[in-house]
C-alpha cells in the first residue's frame, strides 16, 4: 500500500470551512501518533495525511470528531472512524475503554485527550465523548500507562496547568478492559486547616481551604490534641 497515501472523508453536502475553533487538525485524531497530522478542506470533504507518511506494520485509527457542520450550522452527531493496516502480523484485537471523570465534580469530562503508551513507546490516542467515555481499540497486548488531560492549548501534549490524571493498565491478547481515569487540575499549594469544631463528644471536624485526596491513606495523617492552656 502507499504509505504516503491520504484518508478522505466525503460528505453528502457542502461543509462549513469553520470546522472547529482549534483549526482543522484538531477535528481529527490519528492513532498511533507517528507524525504531525495534516488536514485539508474541500467543498464537501476533509483529507487527512501525516508528515512523513504512515509507518509500516501498524494498525491506524483515523477518527473524525463530531465538529463538522454544514452551511446551515447542522453539526455531526457522532464521530466517524476509519481503520486500516499498513501490513505486518495479524491485527491486534485488544481494547481499552472507560470513562474520564473529574475528581471534584464526579462528572465525565467531555473532549479530554486519552493517551496510552506501551513498552514500544508508541502513543495511542482517543478523545472522550460528551459523557467522558473513550475507547482505544486494536491495541497490542502489554502494559500501558493511560494519561487523560484537557488539551486547553490544543498542542496535543500534557501541560503543567491542564487538568490531568494517569493510571496503569495491563492487556492480554484479545482483552477488552474497562478502566476509569480520574483527573484533577494541578495545584502547587497545600491544603491549609481552617475551622475546627466538635461534632459530638468523640468527633472533631476540621475544614480545609482546598480539596483533599479521598484516596490518601489515613496513615499519612498525624493529629495532636492538647487541653486549652496546657502545653
Amino acid at each position: 500500500s502507499d504509505l504516503n497515501g491520504r484518508v478522505r472523508f466525503d460528505f453528502d453536502e457542502r461543509i462549513s470551512e469553520s470546522v472547529t475553533d482549534g483549526g482543522l487538525a484538531t477535528a481529527v485524531t490519528v492513532s498511533p501518533v507517528t507524525g504531525d497530522v495534516r488536514v485539508s478542506h474541500g467543498r464537501s470533504s476533509l483529507t487527512v495525511w501525516l508528515d512523513g507518511g504512515f509507518r509500516p506494520g501498524l494498525v491506524y485509527r483515523v477518527t473524525l470528531l463530531p465538529v463538522v457542520s454544514d452551511l446551515f450550522g447542522n453539526r455531526m452527531v457522532n464521530a466517524f472512524e476509519v481503520i486500516f493496516s499498513t501490513g505486518g502480523d495479524a491485527v491486534p484485537t485488544a481494547t481499552l475503554a472507560g470513562e474520564v471523570w473529574d475528581r471534584l465534580s464526579g462528572q465525565g469530562v467531555d473532549g479530554a485527550v486519552v493517551r496510552a503508551v506501551g513498552a514500544d513507546s508508541l502513543v495511542h490516542v482517543a478523545r472522550t465523548d460528551d459523557r467522558g467515555v473513550f475507547a482505544l481499540r486494536y491495541l497490542p497486548a502489554g502494559d500501558f500507562v493511560l494519561t487523560a488531560f484537557q488539551d486547553i492549548d490544543r498542542d496535543r501534549d500534557v501541560g503543567a496547568r491542564e487538568t490531568q490524571g494517569s493510571v496503569p493498565a495491563s492487556l492480554a491478547a484479545g482483552d477488552t478492559l474497562l478502566i476509569d481515569i480520574p483527573v484533577i487540575a494541578p495545584d502547587s499549594t497545600p491544603a491549609v486547616a481552617g475551622v475546627g469544631r466538635a461534632l459530638d463528644s468523640v468527633t472533631i471536624v476540621v475544614e480545609f481551604d482546598d480539596f483533599l485526596d479521598p484516596e490518601a491513606s489515613s496513615d499519612q495523617i498525624s493529629v495532636r490534641l492538647t487541653r486549652e492552656g496546657v502545653e
